[in-house]
């Protein structure tokens, strides 16, 4: 099919761009408690992305800003969401998987299960990233901080890191802006959720499974069963790891093999199996978006209210955005 066949229609169908109360597609995720408070609150505050409503300092000349910025909102909200489905998902899929033991009592399964259960999986985690990146976005777009356009929430990530490498206990009085202001008190969430000690690198292993998920889309799970032989899934906590590491084989020499697997295993995976992983990793990402939330809504309230202008440096950003590529389709000569 090509595009010029299919421009000969004199209507268009679209979304309502007028809106004067939330979509249902937010009641409801609000109402079931799938998204923090803080982030219908912002939907609400920002008049539901209201084509009529886009403040001052959104209003850019190229009308990009204010429905990129519903985009990141709405890519935050449908991750939470996609979550509770996502692990419905898993769940039914590791019932049906292959267990040892299912083969010996002759009991059914689904060959493509582990498969599937491994593909949800990957989903999740890039999803639930998603979040992050998202909310970079949107921090980019209302205080100006990270790079416009990158979504990269580990560039926020780097900055703290960096502060809190530098020596700043300077008593020199400082006058910052509003934006400095929020800035400050978002660094000041990243370093209570992620940098301090208690932590213990939730972030970074988080990190590392979607990297690995989304880049290389192979993780080492490992498949343990209880006393009442019932299959749990652990995670490793390093990478990268492969069962041939700690396998020794020759017929000449003495092995060499890890033979100790209770200390192997208590050292190699977390102690939750990968269905509480998941619910702890999700409680973490939607308290700390919540917080971070908080604060945005507050800030993008004043700077609304206040009726500021756009910052041009943020004009310039978003006039860099759009970029068009030569490509229009594949010559047919040189694919055949």
């Amino acid at each position: 099919m090509k595009l010029k066949d299919c421009l000969e229609a004199d209507v268009t169908v679209s979304a309502p761009l007028l809106r004067k109360e939330p979509g249902e597609s937010w009641k409801l995720a609000y109402k079931k408690g799938f998204i923090p408070e803080s982030l219908y609150k912002f939907y609400v505050a920002v008049d539901y992305f209201s084509l009529d409503k886009c403040p001052k300092f959104l209003n850019d000349t190229q009308n990009i800003l204010f429905p990129h910025l519903e985009a990141a909102i709405e890519i935050v909200k449908s991750s939470f969401e996609d979550y509770y489905e996502l692990i419905d998902l898993m769940k039914k899929y590791d019932k049906d998987s292959y267990t040892p033991i299912k083969e010996i009592k002759r009991e059914a399964f689904n060959k493509n299960a582990t498969k599937l259960f491994n593909r949800c999986f990957q989903i999740l985690m890039i999803n639930m990233y998603s979040i992050f990146d998202s909310t970079a976005e949107a921090i980019a777009i209302i205080l100006s901080w990270g790079k416009l356009g990158r979504g990269q929430f580990s560039a926020l990530i780097k900055d703290v890191r960096d502060d809190l490498g530098r020596n700043n206990s300077s008593s020199i009085v400082k006058i910052i802006s509003l934006e400095d202001k929020y800035i400050k008190d978002i660094k000041n969430v990243i370093k209570e959720d992620i940098f301090a000690e208690h932590n213990n690198e939730w972030y970074e292993l988080f990190k590392l499974y979607r990297d690995k998920q989304a880049h290389f889309r192979r993780f080492s799970g490992f498949l343990l069963h209880d006393k009442e032989c019932n299959f749990y899934h652990f995670l490793p906590r390093e990478w990268p790891y492969y069962f041939q590491q700690d396998i020794s084989y020759s017929k000449n020499v003495k092995s060499n093999a890890n033979n100790n697997l209770e200390e192997l295993f208590s050292e190699l995976l977390m102690e939750q199996d990968i269905f509480e992983y998941c619910d702890g990793l999700y409680k973490k990402i939607y308290n700390l978006t919540n917080r971070i939330f908080i604060i945005l809504t507050e800030a993008f309230k004043i700077k609304k209210d206040s009726k500021c202008d756009i910052n041009p440096d943020i004009q310039k950003k978003a006039a860099l955005l759009k970029r068009q590529y030569k490509f229009r389709n594949f010559n047919e000569s040189i694919s055949k």
